[in-house]
């Protein structure tokens, strides 16, 4: 274990209803950071904080006027934000000739759009602490398109990769640190919004047979943002064995 100890610390973590982020809800609060979840799902989230005793914030991310909200409940819930994880995104898999412009664009707001605003929102309590840490839950899709019908889904976390590296340029020098985690294939229900019937059921085929855990997910964020404050752990990039050995992006 490093020398940082992260008892104390306030985090807030976006998308955590479910999946990755109720993995890292869960990690974070298990290693005595003070949570706040945010999520659209209302029941699941507020299950999870009475689980690990969190603040719960319903709300939707990709509604851009509410993102500020949920940044300031969070840091007066909390006392201030010394963690954000942006984690809330959506995967809506089709080919590009099918023309679905109106998913490409849910997709760049949630997945880049509403990260840039989310981080925006949290910079003044970050600056305010004794050093942040801004998490940008990306994908290894941003490294390798998957398929012809991922590539806009892969786009938009290249987007992640690209803005998460302005972050550290821009940030560092004030004592922010941030760190990008690309997970290839995770066991969560990101599959339930892809909406061809044949698409849906091949992810979920893939994640049966080659996909790690939400919780490896969050084992790998907890030990970023546990690092000494003068380490900086720029990208985390991780898949199953397996999913390495098949070559899936």
């Amino acid at each position: 274990m490093t020398g940082n100890s992260l008892t104390g610390r306030r985090a807030l973590i976006t998308g955590a209803s479910e999946g990755i982020g109720a993995a890292i809800a869960r990690q974070l609060a298990q290693a005595g950071v003070r949570v706040a979840v945010a999520a659209r799902r209302a029941e699941p989230l507020g299950k999870l904080a009475r689980e690990i005793d969190a603040v719960a914030l319903p709300g939707d991310l990709a509604e851009f006027d509410q993102i500020g909200k949920i940044v300031s409940s969070a840091a007066k819930a909390l006392g201030g934000l010394d963690i954000l994880v942006n984690n809330a995104g959506i995967m809506l898999l089709s080919p590009i000739a099918e023309g679905r412009v109106d998913d490409w664009k849910r997709m760049f707001d949630l997945n880049v759009v509403s990260l840039l605003a989310a981080t925006a929102a949290a910079l003044p309590y970050l600056r305010a602490g004794t050093g942040g840490d801004i998490v940008n839950v990306a994908s290894m899709a941003a490294i390798r398109v998957p398929s012809a019908a991922g590539a806009v889904y892969a786009a938009t976390k290249s987007a992640v990769r690209a803005v998460s590296e302005g972050m550290r340029l821009e940030f560092a020098s004030e004592g922010i640190r941030t760190i990008v985690v690309s997970p290839g294939l995770v066991a969560t229900n990101i599959a339930d919004s892809v909406s061809d019937p044949a698409l849906r059921e091949g992810v979920r085929s893939l994640q049966r047979d080659k996909a790690i855990s939400a919780d490896d997910v969050a084992l790998a964020v907890l030990y970023a943002i546990a690092q000494p404050r003068n380490v900086q752990t720029t990208e985390i990039t991780m898949m199953s064995i397996h999913q390495g050995r098949a070559g899936v992006g």
